[in-house]
């Protein structure tokens, strides 16, 4: 509805005292005909999705996030799509109904590229039927000269996303109080924390439509030449695995990484060590990096007792300030050996670590982001180094 947005603010900077309300019928008849009654429903429906209770969803949009709408958008607004095409009494205006109808389209596809586990592996519900719809979906959009789906990026991106998408095998490890699937393929990354007694998985589901999806989220350790640039490329492949360990190896820059996930009693355990199997001096930081689902952002709080014995304290969320935000702690300050999220009652004890750094957001899907670096190492050949985390309650 491109066009309706900027029709209405043309309108209003003519003259800022012309009806909005009537400027959007005068454009939806001009340009629907007698489909203006169908695609005014529309409207109002996407507006109930947004607009405070009791007359709407409260739902809030925030940029760069894909926007969690409920079900009854995409059957309500593929219905009166249908209604609109059945009531347009002329081929141009059923084209523009059927361009308008390819946000519901786009947004039903990032919908079905959710992955789950099922069967040892991890994918979505319908690969081949996803890839099939999205590949008919691209060509649609090729049909109506868009060129484009994200800023910065032509379609061909999209084309070769979804070409690529692919099941991966999923390693369930499981005792009597935790079960935890592992990606081996995803950066070795820990994609569910189930706390079997209380029924709820710790961690945060990154929405399907974030662009790095898949490979986001849940609990991963990153290989970085510094803890300033860019992830090593790792394959991860298994060693071995039982029904509470799973044994990760991989290669990078000369280093020789190996991880290991245990389930015990107190939660998920996971430590990466990277040993420099050169002949000359390599520099290596490792960063694990825990993406929790918090119960009630708002009421959350993150503690621990630093270093040097302080007792920290950290509310999340500040009435009227940004709900987002990063803080650091290294040196004397940084925790001793724990931290944890107090109204989630999630802990994260750790060794090996020189700098803590936690992130937090309220937007979209509340997330809170619990990290640790190694520190910057400069190995000998020979020397290793590793850290090592434990994620539980």
């Amino acid at each position: 509805m491109a066009g309706l947005r900027s029709y209405v603010l043309a309108r209003m900077l003519w003259n800022p005292k012309v009806d909005a309300n009537a400027m959007i019928d005068e454009y939806l008849l001009g340009v629907y005909g007698k489909a203006a009654p169908q695609m005014k429903a529309y409207l109002e429906l996407l507006h109930r999705e947004v607009r405070p209770g009791p007359y709407g969803l409260g739902a809030h949009l925030w940029i760069f996030t894909v926007p969690d709408y409920s079900d009854q958008l995409l059957k309500g607004g593929f219905e009166l799509m249908r209604q609109a095409a059945d009531a347009a009494d002329d081929p141009a205006i059923r084209r523009r109904v059927e361009k308008d109808r390819l946000s519901l389209e786009y947004y039903s596809l990032l919908r079905a590229r959710e992955y789950k586990t099922s069967g040892g592996q991890y994918a979505p519900a319908d690969l081949d039927g996803l890839k099939r719809d999205a590949a008919a979906f691209l060509a649609r959009v090729r049909e109506h000269g868009i060129k484009s789906l994200h800023e910065g990026y032509e379609l061909k991106f999209d084309d070769a996303y979804y070409a690529n998408l692919q099941a991966q095998q999923a390693v369930t490890l499981e005792n009597g109080a935790w079960r935890a699937v592992i990606v081996p393929a995803l950066n070795g990354r820990a994609v569910e924390l189930t706390d079997k007694g209380e029924g709820r998985d710790l961690l945060r589901r990154v929405p399907p439509g974030d662009r790095a999806y898949p490979d986001a989220g849940g609990i991963a350790v990153g290989v970085y030449p510094d803890m300033h640039g860019k992830a090593l490329d790792v394959k991860w492949s298994v060693e071995s695995s039982n029904a509470t360990e799973l044994r990760l190896k991989g290669e990078a820059g000369g280093l020789k990484l190996a991880r290991v996930y245990r389930l015990t009693p107190l939660g998920l355990v996971t430590r990466t060590e990277a040993l420099n199997g050169s002949a000359s001096e390599t520099a290596v930081a490792l960063q694990a990096r825990a993406e929790f689902a918090p119960r009630e952002i708002d009421q959350e709080q993150v503690t621990f007792r630093s270093t040097d014995g302080e007792v920290v304290g950290r509310r999340l969320i500040i009435p009227e300030k940004e709900p987002t935000g990063r803080e650091t702690w290294d040196g004397p300050k940084l925790p001793a050996g724990e931290w944890r999220l107090n109204h989630a009652g999630a802990v994260n004890a750790f060794s090996g670590a020189e700098r803590a750094v936690l992130t937090w957001s309220a937007k979209s899907r509340p997330q809170v982001v619990l990290m640790l670096w190694s520190g910057d190492k400069k190995l000998k050949p020979g020397e290793s180094v590793a850290l090592e985390s434990t994620y539980g309650r």
